[in-house]
């Protein structure tokens, strides 16, 4: 376990996500940017993280872009544009993503944030 007050080393890349509608068993209300949860990846496991919103929310049956930060760098497999994964709450898909790319325009890499 990490101190407290000690830097956590994150990922963050760029993503399209779309929700699952309500009625397809998605969630009922929106994401908004803060949302933590978990992607499952092309390796079959899931990874942390925390969402930033380009427009602040997304409700279900929405698709928006935004960005994934995720915070088990260490574990993280291989990470390209156009990869596709769930969105999950547990057990519970309640959306897919794609990857768009590294954060801004720099190649995809850890960065330090407190």
């Amino acid at each position: 376990m990490e101190p407290l007050g000690a830097a956590v080393t994150r990922r963050v890349v760029r993503a399209s996500l779309l929700l699952k509608r309500s009625d397809e068993g998605g969630r009922a209300m929106p994401m908004i940017s803060g949302y933590r949860s978990l992607a499952r990846l092309h390796d079959g496991r899931d990874y942390g993280f925390e969402l930033d919103l380009d427009f602040g929310s997304l409700s279900p049956g929405e698709r928006g872009p935004g960005q994934l930060s995720f915070w088990e760098v260490a574990e993280l497999p291989e990470l390209t544009e156009g990869q596709e994964f769930e969105v999950r709450e547990g057990q519970k898909v309640v959306g897919w993503g794609t990857l768009l790319g590294p954060q801004g325009k720099d190649p995809v890499a850890a960065t330090d944030s407190e």
